[in-house]
């Protein structure tokens, strides 16, 4: 995949971060959201990105994130993409939270930064759908 064909999207919402201790249960809140949702477990902790309207007013989460992704499928075959965009929005002071899927990755950014992603992003691909 070259400059030419990467091509990002947004992801629809606004986005909430939220931590819960490692051995917390999924919440059942979570279970009814729609659209993109990761859960993460490791020994740390639980992690859950997703829309901010299904978060629980005295759920402790860090919102205003925007998500956006690659608009086609990412081949695992695909080498240095990932640091190629992270490595963009670091030079530009953009803070991220990147999410990976079988699929696709995701970089999440806070809306306040939504003008400097764009354009960060858009010196090495088409953010014509961002």
């Amino acid at each position: 995949m070259n400059n030419e064909t990467l091509q990002l999207e947004w992801i629809p919402g606004q986005f909430a971060v939220v931590q819960l201790p490692a051995n917390a249960p999924i919440p059942m809140w979570v279970l009814d959201v729609d659209g993109f949702t990761n859960i993460t477990r490791t020994q740390n902790e639980l992690s859950i990105v997703c829309q901010e309207q299904y978060v629980p007013e005295d759920v402790d989460a860090d919102g205003g994130w925007l998500a956006l992704c690659l608009a086609e499928p990412v081949s695992f075959t695909e080498i240095g993409l990932v640091a190629k965009l992270t490595g963009t929005l670091a030079d530009a002071g953009v803070s991220l939270f990147a999410i990976s899927t079988y699929e696709n990755d995701i970089l999440l950014t806070k809306s306040s930064d939504s003008i400097a992603t764009r354009q960060a992003l858009g010196q090495i691909c088409d953010i014509s759908k961002l």
